[in-house]
């Protein structure tokens, strides 16, 4: 019961921000893609993104470039929140909780994975 509830919460994500023409969309980048068209490509490798800091962050990727450090072992990032996510493999924090058997994790997509036990 509690996994239907679950599930149900994550349709009504989509249907949230936007609703357009009977299309949904999750994000307001998804909505923007879809308005303005993908007006930013990376000229390496032809991605394309509707937001410019998206496809700043994107050329990291192609230049090396990880500005962000973990101030416990120097593992270097490309993105600020990667630091922040890392810093639990030292800190054991484990945020995300299943509703169903309380077990913990430290990730989100651990608990995603782990969910799909409760329904085999």
């Amino acid at each position: 019961m509690q996994l239907e509830a679950h599930l149900s919460l994550h349709a009504k994500e989509k249907s949230l921000a936007f609703n357009i023409s009977n299309k949904a969309f999750s994000s307001k980048s998804s909505y923007k893609t879809l308005k303005g068209g993908k007006q930013f490509s990376c000229l390496i490798c032809k991605k394309a993104f509707s937001v410019k800091a998206k496809l700043k962050t994107h050329l990291r990727r192609h230049a090396g470039e990880k500005p962000f450090a973990c101030v416990i072992c120097n593992k270097a990032f490309t993105l600020k929140t990667y630091v922040k996510t890392h810093l639990r493999t030292h800190t054991r924090e484990k945020p995300f909780s299943c509703d169903l058997c309380n077990k913990v994790f430290s990730y989100k997509s651990s608990l995603n994975t782990h969910v799909r036990v409760h329904t085999r």
